[in-house]
């Protein structure tokens, strides 16, 4: 494990404070926590950001705090979004493999959940994250002796948010 793949921080921006949570992940993958930094939140309104660079003061303050505490750079950070803004929703995206049998790999993958994520948006959305949930794949035979068709599908579940709300993303 990488000195930079030690540790995990958790961000999350409410609407009276933000948190940084620093943990350290031992080679189990178990996180123990290290330090926390928090901050009063500043230019949010109703959830949503309102003022980009009180945001982001904010998110500065509680990851310097956390830091501070552990002695540790924060280069990477988990963050929770929610609020009305959000919505998910499950998609289902496929690819034609090709007629002659073969592994699957990550390219394929990749090729299924990118046409899970084509989908038509109202042109005020934005999607945030797409997560690959459920993979499959079929065979179709016309006959014993002529065409085979592999097909390879997924499911995945996606979260939009208002584009105007993502801007500091």
């Amino acid at each position: 494990m990488t000195k930079k793949d030690k540790y995990l921080v958790a961000l999350d921006v409410g609407s009276t404070k933000t948190c940084a949570i620093l943990s350290e992940v031992d080679d189990s993958g178990a996180a123990k926590f290290v330090s926390m930094g928090a901050a009063e939140s500043k230019g949010l309104r109703k959830g949503l950001i309102a003022n980009l660079g009180a945001t982001a003061t904010s998110i500065r303050r509680a990851i310097e705090e956390a830091e501070g505490l552990a002695g540790v750079p924060v280069e990477r950070a988990i963050v929770g979004v929610a609020g009305s803004h959000i919505r998910g929703v499950n998609s289902r995206g496929g690819i034609t493999l090709g007629h002659r049998a073969r592994d699957i790999d990550r390219e394929d993958i990749r090729r299924a959940v990118d046409a899970a994520r084509n989908v038509t948006l109202p042109e005020d959305r934005v999607i945030l994250h797409v997560l690959p949930q459920e993979l499959s794949c079929t065979c179709f035979h016309r006959n014993f002796f002529s065409m085979r068709k592999t097909t390879f599908a997924t499911r995945c579940p996606w979260w939009a948010s208002a584009s105007k709300s993502t801007s500091i993303w």
